[in-house]
């Protein structure tokens, strides 16, 4: 799958929540993937990951700030929660 944002985002640098430094990735398109229950793993253009937990992702996407494309079929999968 893959993050493509449509407005700049801000995720966090490590997977801990406790994190207190972020990254921002610009508009663009973004490999993502689940890594537990609750949050996502996403690599940066200089290959660094950061993460979002999916109640952030869910806000970007329906603030239409992003979508997830699936990469298998170039379909744009609506994601709801």
């Amino acid at each position: 799958m893959n993050l493509q944002v449509i407005f700049g985002l801000t995720a966090r640098r490590t997977e801990y929540l406790l994190d207190t430094e972020f990254i921002t990735l610009p508009v663009g398109s973004y490999p993502i993937r689940v890594i537990d229950g609750n949050q996502f793993e996403i690599e940066s253009p200089n290959g660094i990951l950061c993460y979002l937990l999916d109640t952030v992702l869910e806000e970007k996407i329906k603030n239409r700030a992003a979508i997830i494309v699936n990469s298998n079929t170039s379909a744009i999968n609506d994601v709801s929660y």
